[in-house]
């Protein structure tokens, strides 16, 4: 039954968008059927009037829902209200208007429960945004649970929009550091068609696939494991892992692809983000940009994730030597 309603007023992000998909952010648990009902009686308004699911809001519209007591129906500022007293441990590796930029911990979900990152993220950007009814900050990319490294979350539609852009152009390069069974001795480049299987969650060579290319540098090696830079210059779900055990050195520990055992799993750490200088100002206001150490400095600079102290003990202890990453 309704028994109150609500009025939200659209912000810079909301501009332009379809009412039905701004109804859909902002109530996320009520049935889309009944959103659509809501919209032929009449009973949602945009300014007083009566809207349709096509209209587009416009920066300072007012929009008048029903609410109802038994579907969860809540504001941004009070879902900001209920994580208040969560605590927020993030390490922050750049920050900019537009883009936040996270070195993730291994084990860390990036989305799925109140500890995830996603939820810490919720937590530190809460009330330093400026409102909008359908835009919610968000990781921009994938990291599997167990890889740690470099993350880039949005802060508003139009940093979203550009490093989205930007990475179906290829004018991002991702690199990882990955340990990998076997002899790695020489740069290489794997070229693969990859399948992901959404029901296994599991990603295949097939010939139906998306092509994949990684380009494979070896740091150090022996004759059992190597430790190598994986710079991806695609971007299919479990790549790395999936090429590595296409090419008969899946990651150390990595069960589900054939890696040999290792206690705690595998290790994988998105360590670098290169990009154009032109774009600095979208990724830092931090100071916390490095130059490229190849001689481009001047066109290019990157975003670096410092290495875990538990995977460079690890490392370390495995090639029994001191191993220095070039930054």
């Amino acid at each position: 039954m309704v028994f109150a309603e609500m009025l939200l007023t659209a912000g810079v992000d909301d501009d332009g968008r379809r009412l039905d998909r701004i109804l859909r952010k902002m109530c996320p648990s009520l049935p889309l059927s009944v959103i659509y009902r809501l919209l032929r009686k009449g009973r949602i308004l945009v300014d007083g009037k009566k809207a349709s699911a096509d209209d587009r809001v416009r920066v300072g519209s007012v929009v008048l829902i029903p609410f109802f007591s038994d579907v969860d129906v809540v504001s941004e500022g009070a879902a900001q209200s209920k994580r208040g007293n969560q605590a927020v441990d993030l390490e922050i590796i750049a920050e900019s208007e537009f883009l936040l930029a996270l070195n993730k911990p291994s084990g860390l979900a990036v989305h799925d429960g109140e500890d995830s990152l996603a939820s810490r993220v919720a937590v530190y950007l809460a009330g330093k945004l400026k409102a909008s009814l359908s835009f919610k900050p968000g990781p921009l990319h994938r990291l599997d649970r167990p890889t740690s490294g470099l993350i880039v979350f949005s802060k508003n539609l139009k940093g979203a929009r550009i490093f989205s852009s930007l990475l179906r152009e290829r004018a991002l390069v991702k690199r990882y550091l990955a340990l990998v069974d076997g002899c790695v001795d020489r740069e290489c480049l794997w070229e693969d068609s990859l399948l992901h299987d959404k029901n296994r969650r599991k990603t295949f060579a097939d010939g139906k696939g998306k092509p994949a290319l990684t380009r494979i540098i070896p740091i150090t090696v022996s004759s059992t494991q190597s430790l190598v830079c994986a710079e991806i210059l695609t971007g299919r779900t479990h790549q790395i892992r999936a090429q590595a055990a296409c090419h008969g050195h899946p990651l150390s520990g990595d069960k589900k692809y054939g890696g040999r055992f290792q206690e705690n799993g595998f290790m994988l750490h998105a360590s670098e983000m290169e990009f154009s200088a032109e774009l600095e100002n979208l990724f830092s206001t931090s100071g916390l940009l490095e130059a490229d150490s190849t001689g481009k400095s001047a066109d290019f600079k990157k975003l670096v994730a410092p290495l875990p102290q538990a995977f460079q003990k690890k490392v370390e202890a495995i090639f029994e030597r001191k191993i220095i990453i070039a930054r």
